[in-house]
């Protein structure tokens, strides 16, 4: 007969992921007891392979906070350094690179925000929600007369971007 303490022991090598063979090989135990006791505490196992898995995403959760930490700090100082840093020196293709990843990044971190004509005060949404009562009958000439005068002035100003010259580009962002 086999103790308490043996099972105790199956159920901790068990959920440590050993194998049958080699818990037999440590313990003494027949794989076919094993196999038994297996079917018998599974509950056992499964919460012990539970608590083990908590313990290890605690460990890790705390590992990842300083981490995360450390990163932060280097960031500072990287930005610090960036903050009193002469871009006079630097090449036009490397400043438009530099501001295109900052600029990506930067709308990355921003919350999503509607996108607003800005003659009209209209966002894209507006203008969808527009375009649907005008099909349905139910806005003005006016209402509709403005909803065209606004899509006009979206396709140009998206068309208008297509268009610009690399010149164009670098003297509106940065000079």
């Amino acid at each position: 007969m086999k103790s308490t303490d043996d099972k105790m022991k199956f159920v901790e090598l068990r959920a440590s992921g050993m194998s049958y063979r080699k818990i037999a090989a440590e313990t003494g135990i027949s794989r076919n007891t094993l196999r038994k006791w297996n079917n018998e505490l599974l509950d056992e196992i499964e919460a012990e392979r539970a608590e083990r898995t908590l313990e290890v995403r605690a460990a890790f959760a705390l590992d990842h906070e300083s981490r995360l930490e450390r990163l932060s700090k280097i960031l500072e100082r990287l930005d610090s350094a960036i903050d009193s840093a002469d871009f006079s020196q630097m090449p036009p293709d490397k400043l438009l690179t530099c501001r295109a990843i900052y600029a990506a990044n930067l709308e990355k971190a921003l919350p999503e925000a509607p996108k607003v004509d800005k003659i009209a005060g209209f966002t894209e949404e507006d203008l969808e929600n527009l375009k649907s009562r005008i099909a349905a009958g139910c806005a003005s000439v006016a209402e509709a007369e403005r909803a065209a005068a606004i899509n006009k002035r979206l396709k140009d100003a998206k068309s208008g971007v297509e268009n610009k010259t690399f010149d164009d580009i670098f003297n509106s962002t940065f000079l």
